[in-house]
């Protein structure tokens, strides 16, 4: 659960996400963008202790191992079109989709290897953004397409029929998931070439902020007792 809200209501929001997941059995991790210290009094870190995470912190004011790559660019176009195929409804849509554009252009000021890290984390089977998507209500059966509201559509889809709304959200569908799997390759080529260079640089890959969230993933997942090959 990334953000960059520090206000004392951020931290109210991490807890009540957590309050909510926690009893599914999700694990919900909280990064702050932003010093650590004003993340803690903030609330994120009550948040993500709620639900048996961890809170981390990217802050822009600290020299960090970071590593531009000739990827992030493509991976940053390829992240705007995936957000295309968040098919915002009603009021709940515009203010996820707002807040979806938000994290982005957070992101972005912060550097093209922060930008390409989130994008990356958009591409994968855990961002569904559930509440405020028609895709994924529809996707996981929790709304027919029959009881659509029309008010509640995106502009695209009010004046289409029962069957052509279920084709566009079919097609929709397969674009998001062409989409994930390039953003996912040129992550695997993006992964060889930070390590690469990182070793010519003398540093360890291992402190830089991405693996510090993908060793903390590993060790609750195998907290869980998942393996990774």
């Amino acid at each position: 659960m990334p953000g960059t809200n520090r206000s004392p209501r951020a931290g109210l929001t991490t807890k009540r996400v957590a309050a909510k997941q926690f009893p599914k059995g999700i694990i919900v991790n909280t990064i702050f963008c932003g010093n650590y210290s004003e993340g803690l009094n903030t609330g994120w870190k009550d948040g993500a202790e709620l639900a048996d995470g961890r809170y981390l912190n990217i802050d822009q004011n600290t020299q960090a191992i970071r590593i531009d790559a000739p990827q992030d660019k493509e991976i940053a176009l390829l992240g705007g079109q995936l957000n295309r195929t968040y098919l915002a409804y009603g009021a709940a849509g515009s203010d996820g989709a707002a807040r979806q554009k938000e994290q982005d252009k957070n992101a972005q000021a912060l550097a093209p290897a922060i930008a390409a890290e989130r994008m990356v984390a958009k591409a994968g089977a855990n961002y569904l953004n559930t509440s405020w998507t028609w895709l994924t209500l529809t996707g996981e059966g929790k709304v027919k397409i029959e009881d659509l509201k029309e008010s509640e559509l995106p502009a695209e889809m009010k004046r289409m029929t029962d069957l052509e709304r279920k084709a566009y959200l079919e097609k929709t569908g397969k674009e998001r998931r062409r989409i994930q799997e390039a953003i996912n390759r040129l992550n695997d080529e993006r992964q060889k070439y930070v390590v690469l260079q990182m070793k010519n640089q003398g540093k360890n890959a291992d402190s830089s902020f991405g693996a510090a969230v993908v060793k903390t993933v590993q060790e609750q997942a195998a907290a869980k007792k998942f393996r990774f090959e």
